[in-house]
């Protein structure tokens, strides 16, 4: 598989997603081939739910480590998309500011920022043109694009 992907979470429980065990329930509205293609049964969970792992050859393209969003991070590699959900409405506006600097600094040129719908970003997002609810892409990229759409 010709992808790599990376996983930062504030809580070690969702760190612990790299092993890529879920629940049956979680592929409900996915055909049992999708399923099968990249998960294999791993045994039941403690209600006697199947569980599913993901592949190895998905596995092993997944980076994942606690993070703490204060720290100034600086990753090996850019990422082409960064979910940050429900996250800036505990910061103050300062806080707000280094934080999206530090997640901007970790977005390809090219790459989506999500946030929360409910994010107030107001003021912070010089530089960012929303392409839909909750995302965010630089307007140099947006508008490359643009112009690439138009020709």
């Amino acid at each position: 598989l010709p992808l790599s992907r990376g996983l930062g979470d504030v809580y070690k429980r969702q760190v612990q997603l790299k092993e890529g065990r879920y629940g049956a329930g979680r592929f409900s509205g996915m055909s049992a081939s999708q399923r099968d293609r990249y998960f294999r049964p791993a045994g039941k969970d403690r209600t006697g739910e199947t569980v599913y792992q993901a592949i190895p050859q998905l596995r092993n393209h997944v980076m994942a480590r606690r993070i703490n969003l204060l720290d100034r991070l600086r990753f090996e590699v850019s990422f082409d998309f960064i979910f940050c959900r429900n996250v800036f409405m505990y910061f103050d506006r300062e806080t707000q500011k280094r934080v999206l600097a530090t997640l901007l600094v970790n977005l390809r040129p090219d790459g989506i920022l999500f946030m929360g719908q409910s994010e107030n970003l107001f003021g912070l997002t010089d530089g960012l043109v929303s392409p839909g609810p909750g995302a965010y892409q630089r307007k140099d990229a947006h508008e490359k694009e643009t112009r690439t759409d138009h020709r």
